[in-house]
Order: C-alpha cells, then sequence, then structure tokens
C-alpha cells in the first residue's frame, strides 16, 4: 500500500489581510491650504497688486487708483467607497476583513485626493463674481520643454526663477512644493550622474534621505496620479497658498447591518472634496517627456 500520510499534511494561513502594494498616502494634501467649511461652493476673495503714484503738488487733487480684486470658486463632487461583507464569507474565511477594507478605503480615499489636487493646479480654474469665467494655466507660467526631454535640474532652476520673478510671497517662507513621477525621479537621477556634480543630492533626494532640494519641498507620486499630456507627464511646482483642497465632508464612516442585504455587514466611506488653483502666478507646469 503507498504512504498515504501526505493526504494529512496541514495548510497554514494568516490571521488577518495583507494590504497589496498601493499607493496610500495623501501626499499632496499637507502641500496646499486646506477648507472644511460647509456650502455647496465656495468662493475665496482676492487683492492683487495695486500701486500708488507721486504727487507733485500737495493741494492738487487727491489720486485714486483703481482696484485690484478677484474671487475663485472652489467647487466640491461627492465620493463613495463602499464594499459588502457577506456573513458566509466571514465564516468560510474564518477571519473578518472589515480591518483590511477600512485601510483600503483611506488609501482610495487618499489617491483620490492627490489625483483631485494635481489635476486642479494645471487645469483651468474658475473666477469672477459667480465662478462662471474659466482661467487656463497661461504659457508664461510653463517651463519649456523643447527639447522633449525628462526632469532635469535646469527644468527645476526655472521653474524656481519663474516664481522668483512673480514675488511670490512664499519664497521667502520656503513653502514651495515640486510634484513629480517617479519615472521622472529616476529620470533625474540618472541625468545628473551623467553630467552634474549634484548627483550626490539628487540621490540623497531620491532615496528619502532629505525632502528638500532646490528651493522645494518634494513630492513623488505614482505615474498614473499626475495627469500626462501626449507624452509629456505634467509635473509642476507651486506655492502652497496657491492651490486649495475643499473638504466639507471628510471620510465619514460607517460599518453597518444591512437588512435589505439579508443582513450582510456593510464597509462604507465617503466625502465631498474639490480642488483649485487660486493664482496662476503660483503654479508652474514643468513638462516631462517619456517614452511612448
Amino acid at each position: 500500500m503507498a504512504d498515504s500520510l501526505a493526504t494529512n499534511f496541514a495548510n497554514r494561513f494568516n490571521e488577518q489581510f495583507d494590504m497589496l502594494a498601493q499607493s496610500m498616502l495623501p501626499k499632496l494634501e499637507p502641500a496646499v491650504i486646506a477648507d472644511t467649511e460647509g456650502g455647496e461652493q465656495a468662493f475665496r476673495d482676492q487683492v492683487g497688486e495695486m500701486d500708488g503714484e507721486e504727487v507733485a503738488d500737495l493741494n492738487a487733487d487727491t489720486p485714486i487708483q483703481a482696484d485690484n480684486t478677484d474671487r475663485r470658486a472652489i467647487t466640491t463632487t461627492p465620493w463613495v467607497w463602499n464594499r459588502l461583507v457577506r456573513r458566509w464569507e466571514v465564516t468560510r474565511l474564518m477571519k473578518d476583513p472589515q480591518n483590511a477594507y477600512v485601510r483600503s478605503a483611506v488609501a482610495a480615499r487618499n489617491r483620490h485626493v492627490n489625483k483631485k489636487i494635481a489635476a486642479a493646479a494645471i487645469g483651468n480654474a474658475f473666477r469672477g463674481k459667480d465662478g462662471s469665467t474659466t482661467v487656463a494655466l497661461p504659457s508664461e507660467q510653463q517651463v519649456s520643454n523643447s527639447g522633449n526631454t525628462g526632469l532635469t535640474l535646469s527644468k527645476i532652476r526655472e521653474a524656481h526663477t519663474i516664481l522668483d520673478n512673480n514675488a511670490v510671497l512664499d519664497v521667502e517662507m520656503g513653502d514651495l512644493y515640486f510634484t513629480a513621477s517617479y519615472t521622472q525621479q529616476a529620470n533625474l537621477l540618472a541625468t545628473t550622474e551623467a553630467t552634474s556634480s549634484d548627483f550626490s543630492a539628487v540621490k540623497a533626494l531620491v532615496n528619502g534621505e532629505i525632502d528638500f532640494f532646490m528651493g522645494f519641498r518634494w513630492v513623488w507620486l505614482q505615474d498614473e496620479l499626475i495627469g500626462k499630456d501626449g507624452n509629456d507627464r505634467q509635473c509642476f511646482a507651486h506655492a502652497k497658498s496657491g492651490v486649495t483642497l475643499r473638504k466639507p465632508e471628510d471620510m465619514f464612516r460607517r460599518i453597518t447591518e444591512r437588512p435589505d442585504k439579508n443582513y450582510n455587514m456593510q464597509v462604507y466611506m465617503s466625502g465631498d472634496y474639490g480642488a483649485a488653483r487660486l493664482e496662476e502666478k503660483k503654479v508652474v507646469l514643468v513638462p516631462c517627456t517619456e517614452p511612448a
């Protein structure tokens, strides 16, 4: 008779669910202004440059300069994450996935927020009394990509120079951020390794040893979280006061029994999110070419 002991070999499974690789953190959220006030639509009133003038005769009429004010609109869109945990699934699994589902929901919310902010920073903004006037990011707020290259030190310098020439207040406070994809991180490392004495600093930045380089705090995101125009990844530099995230409701969570779904448990999360560019002079688009 053949040895049959192998029939009785046991399998062992872990007691909890492991999280698979995915973007988990709200990396762009600390880099923008947060707004948690309620309302269907939010508006931010703004005051721009208003210069004075010299007067030759103090007995002349007092000069009156024109006002320079504006208004930006921020509109939110509800977002929902919802899963059912069926009773028979739990009994067959012999472990409850609810905790893992909550972590997955938070990660999904963070990815949504990252994409929302990245798109708003370089996309159309809306201004005026009722927010009906569309404002595109002008060409003077874009770094040249005439050579169809990836991220380089010269592009970083040019982006900072544009912000400097715009007299961005945040330059003096160190609140400038540069957002780029991991593909462009690799490109920057490869370029500086071959051509620049800054290689050691870039290597430290890539390794996470430092987060401040060439006047910017750096935010690295997965490629799919940053928009792409043709073959150009839409990386960007911005001042914190130049972009806002509005979240009148954030991470509303419930784990509840659903009588209408055979008394299965529902893991639910929702929020109401909107992002907007508040000023064109505080954002610089840095297109970086990637292989097709």
